[in-house]
């Protein structure tokens, strides 16, 4: 027991590793984190006192404001945010909002940012506090419902119309300070010449509002414009994830093709903004594991089946190793795991098999343990634990025993994932795995139940089974039934087709169910 705490105790924190390790140790993840937490650290100790309502100092604010969106881009995907800090954004953007000047334009008097490099900041920190009030983790709006999934909705629309808004009015999705035009230097060249007054009103008047921007940004707040846009894109990129999750849930729910059309093309149109947003990143940071991760995981969700998916999400791995980045390595090995996993059985070249998926457990397991050494496994902890439990459906779904999801050489001592904070992460699935939304947790799941009354709802489990039955589908599941049985009647054709296409089951019982119990109880769960 006394090993067990001192491992856990040690594991804890990043800032209590790094001092402990040698200097050939500091991998290049490792010292990102580093980085990232001290601007962090260091802008918070500017905006800690303003969320709190201490008094208000504009230049003091927009500096700290630079420092923390510098961090934040330096933890490149993977921030240490504490409770207390995520907790705040609401105060500290409301204090931005109402501390904005006032001005005069068309004869109205209304609230606007004083330049352009203001509202750089103030958007872009907007954007980072509304996806990080939403989840750190993933797709969180998916397992909402009712006001808490449209208030979730609501949070995320705001991220992709400001986001969206802020890049166009700075230049564009890609351009910044290494794609300037002659004219657009020469326009810096004169700000920074310039004596101000009337001429210098004059000058800004006839320059781009992303020239003055770029020039603003640089010498009042030691800050590229890339670096806003890397981030308006990493939250861009979020946004459009968790629209694609959401819509994605609505396709496995939706009653009929119409309703089934609609949630397709919304998945589809979320997926395209995914992909373009992944796409900048990369352009924005050449050479970036995370990127060419984060664009891997757009591409496993292409409806159509990709030959090279698998291809793609190793290759981000390796990249991610190559510059020491052993989280997004880690995280991928993992997602190429269960990609390969989904295809155990299948004949030919797009077939996978066990020792495959093994060898990705095995690498995912080494990045972990390097992850381990500097106190950066927790960070990503909760997250891989829930990819994990889907490749061990996955194998289970295969009929595959005998692989360890913890790598073949396991790790000694006690697992960090004891001491992990228990997130509510739930990953997107690879299109290739089919999924059904759950009636009762409203989650996806590629093992799934249909109910055998209604044969409209699916459920993961026989509990969530009972606790719909009993949360009002009891109520619901004759008149389901008679409708079905009408369009089909009709000619408009069944589900049901699909559901066996793709493997899920429509298997339930056809006696009368039991108080307390869906038609679908006695229903044996059915393998995607």
């Amino acid at each position: 027991m006394a090993q067990t705490q001192l491992y856990v105790a040690e594991e804890l924190t990043a800032e209590a590793l790094y001092p402990k390790l040698k200097p050939s140790e500091k991998n290049w993840r490792c010292e990102q984190h580093k980085k990232a937490c001290g601007l962090m650290a260091e802008g918070w100790a500017k905006l800690g006192p303003l969320a709190s309502g201490g008094r208000w100092d504009k230049e003091s604010a927009y500096t700290g404001v630079a420092l923390w969106l510098k961090g934040y881009h330096a933890a490149q995907g993977f921030p240490q945010l504490s409770p207390e800090v995520a907790g705040a954004f609401p105060a500290l953007s409301r204090t931005l909002q109402e501390h904005m000047p006032w001005v005069t334009a068309e004869g109205r008097r209304l609230q606007a940012d004083d330049n352009p490099a203001r509202y750089a900041l103030r958007v872009t920190f907007t954007c980072v506090g509304l996806v990080s009030l939403v989840g750190l983790g993933g797709a969180m709006g998916t397992q909402l419902s009712g006001e808490a999934a449209e208030g979730h909705a609501e949070l995320i629309n705001s991220v992709t119309l400001m986001g969206n808004s802020a890049l166009e009015k700075l230049g564009g999705p890609l351009l910044h300070e290494g794609s300037l035009t002659p004219a657009d230097s020469k326009g810096i060249a004169a700000l920074a010449t310039t004596q101000g007054g009337a001429a210098a009103e004059a000058l800004l008047q006839s320059i781009p509002v992303h020239v003055t921007a770029i020039y603003m940004l640089q010498v009042l707040y030691d800050i590229d414009l890339r670096v806003l846009k890397w981030v308006l894109h990493y939250c861009l990129a979020r946004a459009a994830k968790d629209a694609y999750a959401r819509a994605r849930v609505g396709m496995g729910a939706a009653g009929g093709r119409d309703a089934a059309a609609r949630a397709a093309a919304a998945a589809n149109s979320a997926r395209e903004r995914w992909l373009s947003h992944c796409r900048a990143l990369q352009a924005l940071e050449p050479g970036s594991g995370l990127a060419a991760f984060m664009e891997a995981e757009v591409r496993s969700q292409d409806p159509r089946g990709r030959s090279d998916t698998i291809r793609d999400m190793r290759a981000a791995a390796e990249t991610a190793a190559r510059r020491g980045d052993d989280l997004t390595s880690w995280l991928a090995h993992l997602n190429t795991a269960l990609l390969l996993a989904g295809r155990l059985g299948r004949a030919g070249p797009e077939g996978a098999q066990p020792e495959d998926v093994q060898r990705e457990l095995d690498a995912a397991a080494a990045q972990r343990a390097s992850a381990r050494r500097w106190g950066g496994a927790l960070l990503l902890e909760g997250r891989c634990r829930a990819v994990k439990q889907e490749v061990q459906r996955a194998l289970q779904a295969a009929g595959v025993e005998g692989l360890h999801l913890e790598g073949a050489q396991g790790e000694a001592g006690p697992s960090a994932a004891a001491s992990a904070p228990r997130d509510p992460y739930h990953p997107i699935l690879p299109a290739e795995l089919p999924a059904r939304k759950c009636s009762g947790c409203e989650k996806l799941f590629h093992k799934a139940s249909l109910c055998g009354r209604c044969r409209s709802v699916w459920y993961c489990s026989r509990a969530c089974q009972a606790a719909h039955w009993r949360a009002g589908h009891k109520a619901e599941c004759s008149r389901l039934a008679e409708e079905r049985a009408r369009a089909g009647a009709g000619g408009e054709g069944s589900d049901d087709e699909e559901g066996k296409g793709k493997g899920q089951g429509e298997v339930g019982a056809k006696a009368e169910p039991e108080a307390g119990a869906s038609a679908a109880t006695a229903a044996e769960e059915s393998t995607a």
